[in-house]
């Protein structure tokens, strides 16, 4: 519990006392890359998918970089999936469908003209084709983020979990609980919904 209440107020610092980060306020109901593409923020997390809107509507020099870290880096990873339904009346066309959309080199070269995603596939001179595009100059650490690369959990009810922590984080960053009582409720919450 005590390196998450280190951890917790170093983040709620970072709005309050350093003022590095937006506040509620701040935001004023702007999205962190609306904030990004305005200039009026150095910096963002986000993913690859918006690299093809920084592209057109920021209107300065911009690269990427793999997060720094507080102590132990940990980087994103999350994958588009596609099904077919069980009860589809057309499973072949479907399953054709699916096969072009996440295979086929016409359509892994669209995806990746089109900037929202790299296509997960194995052939090198797909990747390479989204790597030569000039922005971000610095494409190739989207590869080094892989190793170092956690994913979600998969648990049923994943969403009533993160409102209850989330909830509880909100009144720290608020100021309405101190960080340590913020994930002593979180802890209780979350044991409430396991």
């Amino acid at each position: 519990m005590t390196r998450g209440w280190v951890i917790t107020t170093w983040m709620i610092d970072k709005v309050n006392t350093y003022k590095v980060t937006p506040s509620d306020i701040d935001m004023a109901g702007q999205s962190s890359e609306d904030l990004f593409k305005a200039g009026k923020i150095a910096m963002l997390r986000t993913g690859i998918w918006l690299l093809g809107d920084f592209t057109e509507n920021a209107k300065f020099n911009w690269d990427i970089s793999l997060e720094p870290g507080k102590t132990t880096k940990a980087h994103h990873f999350f994958s588009n999936g596609v099904a077919v339904s069980a009860k589809s009346a057309h499973p072949a066309e479907a399953y054709a469908w699916i096969k072009f959309l996440t295979s086929s080199p016409e359509a892994v070269a669209i995806r990746v003209k089109a900037g929202w995603e790299l296509p997960a596939v194995s052939d090198p001179a797909a990747a390479q084709a989204w790597l030569d595009q000039p922005v971000p100059e610095s494409r190739e650490v989207v590869f080094q983020a892989l190793d170092t690369a956690v994913v979600p959990p998969v648990i049923g009810n994943w969403n009533q979990l993160t409102d209850a922590v989330g909830k509880e984080l909100e009144a720290a960053k608020l100021g309405q609980k101190t960080p340590e009582q913020a994930l002593k409720d979180a802890k209780v919450a979350i044991e409430g919904l396991l």
